[in-house]
């Protein structure tokens, strides 16, 4: 299992630790507190429904936060390798979903959907893609 052989090296030689967090981290929590709170309002009545214009809204929402992941994570240098950085993001934005899911299954007028799910997924998946590709792939050991 890919997780089981992610090694923490988070420790810091350098005394930069608390600036990575403030820095690099707290965008994300903050942004999981923002999709926290905007699934938790009812759905405002009278706004027509557009699976589409839906799916993409939960694309971008989670591209962001997987990109947000990946960042934090590759400025901690946390794991060590790229490829379980980049994997990480995903899976952690991808459960982030399903944790934001079950809650809208509680709020009025929301419903929890596999597809947003999936769309959630797939925004994270490119939200990682998208820092990949504009970083110009700089991670110091892109290949493994």
């Amino acid at each position: 299992m890919i997780l089981a052989s992610i090694k923490c090296n988070i420790t810091s030689t350098s005394g930069k630790l608390p600036s990575i967090i403030l820095v690099y981290w707290s965008p994300v929590f903050l942004y999981a507190l923002f999709i926290f709170l905007f699934s938790s309002r009812p759905v405002p009545s009278g706004i027509p429904e557009i699976f589409f214009l839906d799916k993409l809204l939960h694309i971008i929402e989670y591209a962001v936060l997987g990109l947000l992941l990946i960042r934090s994570f590759e400025n901690s240098r946390f794991p060590q390798s790229f490829k379980a950085r980049s994997i990480l993001s995903v899976l952690i934005a991808a459960a982030y979903g399903l944790s934001d899911e079950i809650h809208q299954h509680f709020v009025p007028s929301r419903e929890a959907s596999i597809y947003d799910l999936l769309a959630d997924a797939i925004g994270a998946f490119l939200g990682v893609l998208a820092y990949i590709t504009f970083t110009s792939g700089n991670s110091r050991d892109l290949n493994p």
